[in-house]
């Protein structure tokens, strides 16, 4: 399960988004990983808070998607999330390093 919640002004509040959260499964078999990076692929619901077309919330189904991943901790992992049904009305894809936490390969 994949899971990447953008939300408030540390997101740069992009497009008028105060809530970007996109969830769903991993495809199996997609996850492929390289010395110190990842990337896989599934389906997911995106949920947009505020919605497009002046909706309070909008929740959207079966949302391809696309993940590479830079493990490592702070200043060094990083996401770049790729919603190609989304990519060109938010400007290009989403993404960044990450501040806290970690992203590590467990098996």
């Amino acid at each position: 399960m994949f899971v990447c919640s953008m939300a408030g002004p540390v997101t740069g509040g992009f497009k008028g988004l105060k809530v970007m959260t996109v969830e769903g499964p991993v495809t199996r078999g997609s996850l492929k990983v390289s010395r110190n990076m990842a990337s896989f692929s599934g389906k997911a619901t995106v949920v947009l808070v505020p919605g497009m077309n002046n909706a309070a919330v909008q929740l959207i189904n079966d949302v391809p998607f696309t993940a590479s991943v830079g493990l490592g901790g702070p200043g060094k992992g990083w996401l770049i999330l790729k919603v190609p049904a989304f990519t060109k009305t938010l400007g290009g894809n989403t993404g960044g390093v990450i501040r806290v936490g970690r992203f590590s390969l467990r098996r």
